[in-house]
């Protein structure tokens, strides 16, 4: 629980900005005030922008897909690499 500790103390006093942020603090062990989260999943108009431009309603939608749609950039690409 040190890391926990250390992100405790690294996160005092400021607004977490994040996606779908409620896993990542479980896991932690770390409540945090609603004032001090901004969960990007869930911002209102984020969500209608997605139901907009995808045609779907989803719970959550992808940082990966955010990000193409909303940025016009492509995040979470995976590059393989074959060595012989």
């Amino acid at each position: 629980m040190l890391f926990a500790l250390q992100i405790l103390q690294a996160i005092k006093g400021k607004v977490v900005v994040g996606h779908s942020l409620d896993n990542d603090l479980r896991m932690l062990d770390i409540c945090l005030p609603r004032r001090q989260v901004v969960d990007i999943s869930r911002i209102c108009a984020v969500r209608d922008r997605m139901l907009k431009e995808t045609g779907k309603e989803k719970l959550v939608y992808s940082l990966k897909l955010m990000s193409q749609i909303l940025l016009n950039r492509s995040i979470q690409v995976m590059q393989m690499i074959f060595v012989i």
